[in-house]
């Protein structure tokens, strides 16, 4: 009774009216119980001793008690055992263990695939170290099986093709690639038809998002979503994801292409259905600037999109990834900056984390995409106009629909631009590391 109390569960529900019942009815029994137990042993002598007289005064004063409190209780027990009230569906019902049953499912299904890309970074390093130690005159046999397991699929991984591009052979699994987006109960604004409305097949389309955060969880949404309107998207990443082992090929297989210069020009020469190409413009800049108080975006230092998008008529679309800077809380201060002039120098992320409870896991929160006023590049002259309209929209699309999202108050700034002055603890002067890190 106390769990359904906490789970909001309204007294009119028949498991709760079940409950109440039983826990009356054991009261009374056990009560019950009591009466010919103390007439079986009521003759005894131990019960008899005069030390004992000062325990029957005062359990004879709590008994007195106790049948005054079931006195008054008798009076409400009608209510109690058949409480009134309208019948509460199900559904509402039990809306509090449902809305943590889909934050645990975020935590997990998120947190498996960020542990399958983490663990595709050690794959080869971990092959490298089991193939020395197997070599040794002493290892084992099951060191030496799970050596030449991880080697194979390492070589076997590099000479068998790569995908090039977004695979028919993936729309078969969309149902199953598509539990992401809904773990995290993505949508997007200003509907959940945007999609639908916005993107043809007879045009060309740069879809520029912002902010990366640690890890962009609503590209692979906006990725999803394409597919199921039947398009091939290709999304753009660093070079890195497609050398991982095994993660790499899965990326390709959905899409993913390096972003380089090259690879851009090349996406933007598709048709239908491999027309639309996804790109996070602010990249690993936009990984260093996340702050709890507000949204920080670095496309306003990113104009190489434009240009490529200018030189093929493309259409840019602005779009901004509500919850995707607040996923995981990362190191700031000197220490962060450290971290990012080390990941620009080698060209990946690197840097000190934690999500959920100290964990690779995300916070449990929604996403939401918001997509602003699509430009045409082939309406104006010159790349800065055409980067400065990208930033108009992409602001109006963030102010439009943050109060839906839930951040009615929160600002966006890019970056150069004032901001307000960060609450801090005294450990993170101090420190400089993620709160978990700190404990």
């Amino acid at each position: 009774l106390s769990l359904c109390g906490t789970m909001g569960l309204p007294a009119t529900r028949p498991e709760v009216r079940s409950l109440r019942i039983l826990w009356f009815s054991s009261f009374v029994v056990s009560k019950l119980a009591l009466v010919p137990m103390w007439l079986r042993y009521s003759h005894l002598p131990e019960l008899q001793q005069p030390t004992l007289r000062l325990g029957k005064v005062s359990y004879l004063a709590s008994l007195g008690l106790n049948l005054q409190l079931m006195v008054s209780a008798a009076k409400d027990l009608p209510r109690f055992l058949a409480p009134r009230g309208a019948a509460v569906r199900t559904r509402e019902a039990y809306e509090i263990p449902i809305t943590l049953a889909q934050k645990a499912g975020i935590i997990a299904g998120a947190g498996a695939l960020l542990l399958t890309v983490f663990a595709s970074y050690l794959i080869a390093p971990a092959a490298a170290v089991l193939s020395v130690m197997a070599l040794r005159k002493r290892s084992s046999r099951n060191l030496r099986i799970v050596a030449g397991a991880l080697c194979s699929a390492v070589v076997v991984d590099r000479l068998a093709p790569m995908p090039q591009e977004c695979s028919t052979t993936a729309v078969p699994f969309l149902p199953i690639l598509r539990l992401g987006a809904k773990a995290f109960k993505h949508r997007f604004y200003p509907t959940n038809d945007s999609v639908k409305e916005i993107f043809k097949k007879d045009g060309k389309y740069v879809i520029a998002v912002t902010p990366h955060g640690f890890f962009p969880w609503g590209v692979g949404s906006l990725l999803v979503e394409l597919m199921a309107q039947g398009y091939l998207p290709n999304f753009l990443g660093a070079s890195v994801l497609g050398a991982l082992p095994l993660a790499g090929r899965f990326l390709r297989w959905i899409g993913y292409r390096p972003a380089t210069e090259s690879e851009v020009h090349r996406c933007l020469e598709k048709k239908y259905p491999r027309n639309v190409t996804i790109i996070v413009p602010g990249g690993i800049k936009e990984m260093f600037c996340i702050r709890k108080d507000v949204e920080i975006s670095a496309v306003n230092l990113r104009t190489g999109f434009v240009r490529l998008a200018k030189e093929h008529g493309a259409t840019i679309v602005p779009g901004y990834m509500f919850g995707s800077s607040q996923l995981y809380r990362v190191a700031d201060g000197p220490l962060g900056q450290a971290f990012e002039v080390m990941s620009r120098t080698l060209r990946t992320s690197i840097n000190l984390f934690h999500g959920w409870g100290g964990t690779l896991l995300p916070y449990p929160l929604q996403l939401a995409t918001a997509l602003g006023e699509p430009i045409d590049t082939r309406e104006y002259d010159d790349v800065p106009t055409i980067h400065r309209k990208f930033l108009q929209n992409l602001r109006e699309a963030f102010d439009r629909h943050k109060a839906d999202y839930g951040w009615p108050n929160r600002p966006l700034a890019f970056v150069g631009e004032a901001l307000p002055q960060p609450q801090v603890d005294a450990l993170t002067g101090y420190t400089g590391f993620p709160l978990r890190s700190k404990m």
